[in-house]
C-alpha cells in the first residue's frame, strides 16, 4: 500500500498532546483523514485514528470495483459493516493480476469480521450490489 501522507501515523493531530495530559480526545467523523487508496483500483480509506502501534478507518469500496494488490507490516482484522466483500489471498507462487483467480477466495457478509495475517498480499473485490463498508484495523503498522 502507497501512503502518500506524513501525518498518516499521528492521526488525529494533536492526538500526542491529549496523551500527555491523559485526556479523552473525541473522535467525530468530520475529522477523519480521508485517503484515495491506490493508482489505477481506487477504494476511499478514512482515517479515524492513527499512530505507530495501530490505524483504524473506515474502507468504502463502489460496486463492481476492486482494490490494488496490498500488504500490511502489521495483522489487518477486517469487520464488513455494510454490504458482502470478497478478499482474494495470494500466495507467493500465484499470479499478482488481481483479475485472476486465486485458490483462496473467502466472502465476507455484513456483520462478519476476517484476519489477514501480516504480510499477506490480498485483494478486496465487491461484485455485489451497493457500496461495500468496512471497518479496518491493522497493527502495529501499515
Amino acid at each position: 500500500m502507497k501512503i502518500l501522507n506524513d501525518n498518516i501515523y499521528n492521526w488525529p493531530a494533536g492526538l500526542e498532546e491529549g496523551r500527555k495530559n491523559r485526556d479523552l480526545v473525541p473522535l467525530p467523523e468530520e475529522n477523519n483523514l480521508e485517503l484515495i487508496i491506490g493508482e489505477k483500483n481506487c477504494y476511499l480509506l478514512s482515517v479515524i485514528y492513527s499512530s505507530d502501534e495501530m490505524t483504524i478507518g473506515k474502507m468504502v469500496l463502489p460496486v463492481n470495483k476492486y482494490s490494488e494488490m496490498e500488504s500490511h507490516k502489521g495483522d489487518e482484522v477486517v469487520n464488513v459493516i455494510k454490504g458482502r466483500l470478497t478478499i482474494n489471498i495470494y500466495s507467493d507462487e500465484e499470479n499478482v493480476n488481481p483479475r485472476s483467480v486465486s485458490k483462496s477466495s473467502y466472502v465476507i457478509d455484513e456483520g462478519e469480521k476476517m484476519l489477514i495475517p501480516e504480510g499477506y498480499r490480498h485483494v478486496y473485490k465487491n461484485i455485489y450490489e451497493g457500496n461495500v463498508e468496512a471497518l479496518i484495523v491493522i497493527a502495529p503498522e501499515l
